[in-house]
């Protein structure tokens, strides 16, 4: 059983902390990453966010068919972001982001 929090965890929370006004968890990725890069920092995501760690809005982009998501993460505490903020060129991953 874990002790703390893991390395991808560590990650997002000092993100967090650097930004509490929001990022979109992509960003965390290299420009080449790979599927399973992005599915372990989304599971550390996800134990942090049902963890309530941190709060996250899932922005729906596409037409209906091949909708996909950006995942903007804000610190606990804080108001909801108002404005839908810019997502970085070239961020881009298959499925929710």
């Amino acid at each position: 059983m874990s002790k703390g929090f893991g390395v991808k965890q560590r990650q997002i929370l000092a993100e967090v902390e650097k930004r509490p006004l929001g990022f979109y968890l992509i960003e965390l990725l290299p420009e080449k990453h790979t599927e399973s890069e992005y599915q372990s920092l989304f599971r550390a995501f996800n134990n942090l966010y049902r963890g309530g760690h941190l709060n996250a809005i899932v922005y729906m982009y596409g037409p209906r068919q091949y909708q996909f998501g950006r995942v903007l993460i804000y610190k606990p505490g804080l108001a909801r972001p108002v404005n839908r903020p810019e997502i970085p060129r070239g961020l881009s991953v298959k499925g929710v982001t």
